[in-house]
């Protein structure tokens, strides 16, 4: 392990530690010393200094922190580099740095989650991040209280935003707190009230009808930016019944044809499952159409602005995964064989895939018509 070196620049002390390649922690100490007590083939301070014992003593102390963290983020499999250590040695020394939320963010969770949840999460955990930065600026663990959460939500409730926006941004709040807390950055115990994440709304599932994406599919010409960005994406989702991930990132390379049917085949990121994905005309087209990648947040926000212009009914509850559920429920409204749908959306059981088909009493019976007359006799 790289020792910790300490330097004096006119007249400050400085602490020199080489994590690896290219990442070296380079930190002001506060800490005065006169050059001509500094010695600096030991890399301390000379006893002809009076404050001589107190500095090296708290020089040794530092060493042996930075060793130890080094130690307790590799055997709790944490992601470690200089701006990890750079925030826990500020905490340390001045007990101010990493209590910053954003600081601690930046350099302490992001890095430790990003191996180790999905992309699509992290990209909404970074997303959320950011809009808690922009309504509490600057705001410090030790500064969350009641006031604080009410200030937040006024301000999302003000943006427009839902009940369960507003659910899932505070929840991703506490886990992030927690975290910290564990961490031992902060001893605010306020986010373990019950009361703390706003409660959302119960929602039911929605899908899309055949007659909304035709709607959608038509309002494209005319649309421009994330908007339609968005209903293409969106689209490309309801017409493969894969998650958000999966469809987020469908390419046109990625079409092959067999028999004269063009299909994409493709790993899904959540199970791992090969599927292929046969292409109807639509989804053809809505292939072709140039599309960047696009985030959960700008995907659903204007999908739903979108939704609502064009009188599609739940419009304020769509998400990405109402593409995937959209899908499921059309086709075996269609009457096509559930096991047949399994195989394109990659559901292992029946009883998972029903959790996505969304058909109330009147739908089903009148999907079941034919089998009932065939079961009883037609006249």
């Amino acid at each position: 392990m790289a020792n910790v070196k300490y330097y004096l620049d006119k007249g400050n002390i400085l602490l020199s530690y080489y994590v690896k390649a290219g990442d070296i922690v380079r930190l002001s100490l506060k800490e005065k010393v006169d050059p001509k007590h500094w010695d600096k083939k030991k890399h301390r301070v000379k006893y002809s200094d009076k404050n001589a014992n107190a500095i090296n003593t708290m020089l040794d102390d530092i060493t042996t922190f930075v060793k130890e963290t080094r130690i307790q983020y590799k055997i709790k499999g944490k992601y470690f580099d200089g701006n990890t250590l750079k925030t826990e040695l500020k905490s340390r020394l001045f007990g101010d740095s990493s209590t910053v939320f954003d600081d601690y963010c930046t350099n302490i969770f992001l890095p430790d989650k990003v191996s180790k949840v999905s992309i699509a999460y992290y990209d909404t955990l970074v997303a959320r991040i950011a809009l808690i930065n922009k309504y509490l600026p600057g705001l410090k663990f030790t500064d969350i209280n009641r006031a604080t959460c009410i200030k937040l939500e006024k301000a999302m409730i003000d943006k427009g935003n839902s009940k369960n926006y507003i659910h899932v941004t505070f929840r991703m709040f506490h886990e992030i707190i927690n975290n910290a807390y564990i961490d031992e950055i902060h001893q605010n115990k306020y986010f373990m009230k019950d009361s703390f994440v706003p409660s959302g709304e119960a929602v039911d599932n929605i899908y899309n009808t055949i007659d909304d994406l035709d709607k959608i599919y038509n309002a494209i010409p005319s649309l421009k930016g994330n908007m339609k960005l968005a209903a293409i994406v969106y689209l490309r989702g309801c017409y493969s019944g894969q998650r958000f991930q999966s469809y987020r990132n469908m390419k046109p390379t990625m079409i092959y044809e067999i028999n004269g049917i063009k299909m994409i085949n493709l790993k899904q990121g959540k199970t791992q499952n090969n599927v292929s994905i046969p292409l109807s005309d639509k989804m053809k087209d809505v292939m072709s159409m140039p599309a960047k990648l696009v985030t959960r947040d700008i995907l659903v926000r204007n999908i739903r602005i979108l939704c609502e212009r064009l009188g599609i009914p739940n419009a304020s509850q769509i998400s990405t995964h109402t593409a995937r559920r959209t899908f499921a429920t059309n086709m075996v409204l269609a009457g096509v064989d559930i096991s047949k749908i399994m195989k394109i959306t990659g559901h292992k059981t029946e009883k998972e895939f029903r959790k996505y088909v969304k058909i109330d009493g009147v739908q089903s019976a009148i999907s079941v018509i034919d089998e009932v007359n065939k079961v009883f006799g037609a006249l």
